[in-house]
């Protein structure tokens, strides 16, 4: 069964983000990256921030008594990473750069693996948190597979060995 958009909603999904410094956090996001300040819950253990980008929500929570772990900085099964689309990333980087974040990638080209696929470019940075954030200039997505559309397994279902340049 499809999902069923709930058209009273302000947004289709949202991103909930632990953090444990929120003006660190809000200085990144809100002033280095730009989001928009969209609202705020002040929840019993827990106040959220929300910052809006496009039709997205970015929702900064701030609990009480903070998680005792942390996602793994490297590459894991789960949620890994948010992508804020952008039409200006070099300066975005150069920007993070000089706010002393951490560059993981510097702006690079992707390059799919299937010549006349669509290249764009990116760049990976480090949040306060340790959190990786994509910023992505162009697009890479093109149309879905048939196979992908009938719920098969695609024809070419191999790992992607391209590279940045």
């Amino acid at each position: 069964m499809p999902i069923e958009l709930d058209t009273m909603a302000v947004y289709s999904i949202e991103y909930g983000l632990h953090v444990r410094d929120i003006e660190a956090s809000l200085k990144f996001y809100r002033d280095t990256l730009g989001l928009t300040p969209f609202g705020e819950i002040f929840g019993p253990g827990v106040h959220i921030w929300g910052l809006r980008l496009g039709n997205s929500n970015l929702k900064l929570l701030k609990d009480d008594t903070p998680p005792a772990t942390q996602n793994p900085r490297e590459r894991s099964i789960g949620f890994r990473y948010i992508t804020i689309h952008a039409l200006n990333v070099p300066e975005l980087v150069d920007e993070c750069a000089a706010a002393g974040y951490e560059i993981m990638t510097p702006y690079s080209t992707f390059r799919p693996r299937r010549s006349g696929d669509p290249e764009c470019g990116f760049a990976f940075v480090r949040d306060p948190d340790g959190n990786a954030v994509e910023l992505s200039q162009g697009s890479p997505w093109v149309p879905p597979s048939k196979e992908f559309l009938e719920g098969r397994p695609p024809a070419d279902h191999g790992v992607w060995n391209g590279s940045a340049s």
